[in-house]
């Protein structure tokens, strides 16, 4: 049993799988609405991770999404809501770093992200910087394990 997580990700690196769920009160989406709810379900054996999200917007629509990246700097191609989203990532120390970019309507939008576990591994945050076509603007996630 201990064997299979110390596979999942390099020495000294977190292991981000598991269901998380978005906590709104620690929460802070910047200029946009936050959605009502989010839950993530996460399964990293690195380098590759694969998230599947459900999204409830604030207009109470269901978005599901199914992500799949690799931590070793190799460009990801993902389908969000039919927009081609082109993306790196590469550890930073115990962080992952992820660089996203697409083009929505001929404008370019560029996502960085930057997640870190905290509180004993039972809390995800999220960094987010975007810039594009709701202008610049920073957010961060919060996400707790259940």
């Amino acid at each position: 049993m201990l064997a299979s997580f110390a596979a999942a990700a390099p020495a000294g690196k977190p292991d981000f799988s598991g269901e998380w769920e978005l906590n709104l009160e620690r929460s802070d989406f910047g200029t946009q609405p936050a959605p009502r709810k989010m839950t993530q379900k996460i399964a990293h054996k690195d380098p590759d991770v694969t998230v599947a999200v459900l999204e409830i917007s604030p207009l109470d629509q269901e978005v599901t999404q199914a992500l799949k990246y690799v931590t070793d700097g190799t460009q990801s191609s993902n389908s969000v809501l039919g927009t081609l989203v082109k993306s790196t990532v590469k550890w930073e120390g115990e962080e992952l770093a992820f660089h996203s970019w697409a083009e929505f309507n001929g404008r370019t939008l560029d996502m960085k992200d930057r997640w870190r576990l905290a509180e004993g591994s039972a809390t995800l945050i999220v960094t987010r910087h975007l810039e594009g076509i709701a202008g610049t603007f920073d957010q961060t996630i919060v996400f707790d394990k259940k």
